[in-house]
């Protein structure tokens, strides 16, 4: 049936109502009820009509004043946010300006040493013509001087020839005369004597012209000459080979420190791309921060709005504002852990890419790590299931009041390598669930960086973590003049993602870290930098330090961190434990730090308490 008769009952109830709102009212005379103990009797009940209406009224403003006002807290908060945003933004424009000066002082340093490189090749190619020119007219002037001692050579033994060849001729008139004389005397042999003796003359003649030839075709001279040219032509080459490798050394020691150059600029442009990386994710941040500010002031805008002009009934403002306050982690003074425990989920906010502590092996695959492991037996102690809230790490404990986007629900704990720091803002701490070292890592092999005393003039590489820079106070490492160990460049990471990587392919040469995040990472052979990087052994720090888990410091969330402190109590006595611990981080560091044992004013389970009963009793 769509429609349906009212009952009598209703209908009696309907008028009674009216009746009294309208007693409320109206203005009693005695002509309006002459009766004076009937009038009496109705004034009375008008008073605490109206009485009733008063408190009920004060009552309602002050809820929806408490509820702008937790609002605007909140607001106040996401402001915070923004602003520590900001400051890091700023800390990385500085960085930026500090690399874009460094890589162009380089840059410079780069072009002054290729000028002088070039200067050097100049010098270099008139060295080496020069000493080709020298060789060249010394052995043209020394087979100079060897061809015209030839040509004399030459000349003499022509002139000896010459007289041979009259020699021969000479002989050979005698040797006809002779036969001719001969054939003449017959018996008589007196010509012979004659003929004989020409021809021993001539014999001796021949004898005296063969030793001048013998004399004037000795070479020994010239092979003497050729000897010495050969020694001189083998010293001036000499001479060039030295200078050529001379100036080879220094062009090729040039080309060393451009090198070195260019490698410094490399190594500062991918500094650069690793701070615009930054960068760009923290405007995201900025932006996602307006977008919440922004909404938060629409919707108490349009709450505000429908605020009736007498305050009769503040209903219809009251159901935006709650609504609001239920999507930024408001209970409406409702115990957290009953609700976790009543919806069966426990919403855990983590860095998804925190490889060691919650991180995926593969996409696709559930988050397991130190954490993840601890997350879900917290789960299973309170009887619910894990809904894990993935989150940039830095961001996490703004998950505790709002979620990514507006609209949906914030985490109800951080379970996320989170070491109790007063800088975040508004946030309750539980006891330590774990202990740790901060270590020191680098590349397989590198034995230029033993401890971090070696780490003058590198790059290194952190966390973007208050904890990890007060490290670096303690150890006087920073970029600035005045750091006792000053370093050329550093990175300060929000992106869990990169932290591996960026030592592994030589962004920066070392990395300041947790033990847990590293530990896997290094020394499982399925880690995808198993062999590229190690840690060094020791702890940097002055003492082990510690993660706690984290809740927003609201009285609602009392016995929530409560009940995690006793689950935290149990479970590091349990075998279960030790497992975990020695599989993501190597052993099981035990110390006694706590709370109490940090600077600052750090909120616990009994400051909740004490909020709790403070709000109960107001």
């Amino acid at each position: 049936m769509l429609f349906r008769r009212r009952s009598k009952a209703e209908t009696q109830q309907s008028r009674l109502l009216e009746c009294l709102t309208h007693l409320e009212s109206s203005e009693l005379t005695r002509k309006q009820v002459p009766d004076d103990a009937l009038r009496q009797q109705l004034e009375q009940l008008q008073l605490q009509l109206r009485e009733r209406h008063s408190v009920n009224s004060t009552q309602g403003v002050r809820s929806m004043l408490h509820a702008i006002s937790s609002l605007l807290q909140r607001c106040g908060l996401f402001a915070g946010h923004t602003r520590r945003t900001l400051v890091q933004q700023e800390g990385l424009i500085e960085q930026m300006e500090q690399r874009s000066s460094l890589l162009e002082s380089e840059l410079n340093a780069a072009a002054d040493k290729v000028g002088q490189s070039r200067d050097e090749v100049g010098q270099l190619q008139q060295t080496l013509g020069d000493t080709v020119s020298d060789t060249s007219k010394a052995v043209i002037k020394a087979m100079e001087g060897i061809s015209a001692k030839l040509e004399d050579k030459a000349n003499g033994a022509h002139s000896v020839l010459e007289n041979i060849i009259r020699i021969g001729a000479q002989i050979n008139l005698l040797a006809l005369n002779a036969a001719i004389e001969a054939a003449r005397a017959g018996e008589h042999g007196r010509g012979f004597a004659v003929v004989a003796n020409e021809v021993r003359n001539l014999a001796e003649v021949t004898v005296k012209h063969v030793n001048e030839a013998r004399e004037q075709l000795d070479f020994a001279a010239i092979e003497e000459d050729l000897t010495e040219l050969r020694h001189h032509t083998m010293s001036k080459l000499e001479s060039s080979d030295q200078a050529v490798r001379f100036s080879q050394e220094r062009l090729g020691n040039l080309f060393d420190h451009i090198n070195e150059d260019i490698g410094q600029v490399r190594q500062n442009t991918d500094i650069l791309f690793e701070t615009l990386h930054l960068l760009k994710d923290s405007m995201g941040r900025i932006e996602d921060k307006q977008l919440w500010i922004s909404s938060l002031s629409t919707q108490i805008s349009q709450a505000l709005e429908v605020l009736p002009s007498g305050l009769e009934s503040l209903s219809a403002a009251e159901t935006p504002l709650e609504r609001l306050r239920a999507q930024l982690g408001f209970t409406s003074h409702k115990d957290r852990l009953s609700q976790i425990q009543q919806r069966g989920i426990l919403r855990v906010a983590v860095e998804p890419q925190f490889v060691g502590l919650s991180f995926r092996r593969k996409p696709g695959e559930p988050l397991q790590g130190l954490d993840i492991s601890y997350a879900h037996a917290l789960a299973e102690h309170l009887g619910v299931r894990c809904e894990f809230v993935e989150t940039p790490w830095d961001l996490c404990t703004e998950r505790l009041f709002s979620s990514e986007q507006p609209g949906g629900m914030p985490a109800d704990i951080v379970i996320s390598a989170l070491p109790p720091d007063e800088g975040y803002t508004h946030v309750a701490y539980s006891d330590p669930y774990t202990y740790l070292h901060c270590v020191l890592a680098r590349r397989v092999g590198d034995s230029s960086i033993r401890s971090h005393a070696d780490l003058e003039g590198k790059a290194l590489g952190i966390i973007n973590d208050p904890a990890a820079f007060a490290v670096l106070d303690s150890l006087g490492i920073g970029t600035d003049t005045d750091s006792r160990i000053r370093l050329s460049n550093l990175l300060a990471y929000s992106d869990q993602s990169r932290i591996h990587d960026c030592l592994a392919r030589g962004v920066v040469d070392a990395f300041i870290v947790d033990l847990p995040i590293y530990h896997w990472a290094c020394n499982n052979p399925d880690s995808p930098w198993f062999g590229k990087i190690e840690t060094l052994p020791g702890n940097l720090a002055d003492q082990s330090y510690f993660y706690s888990m984290a809740v927003s410091a609201d009285a609602d969330n009392a016995t929530l961190l409560s009940e995690v402190n006793r689950f935290i109590q149990h479970f590091t006595t349990t075998a279960e434990r030790e497992k975990i611990e020695r599989f993501w981080q190597g052993q099981v560091i035990q110390d006694s730090l706590n709370l109490d044992s940090l600077p600052g004013e750090l909120k616990g389970a009994d400051d909740l308490h004490s909020m709790a009963a403070a709000a109960q009793a107001a």
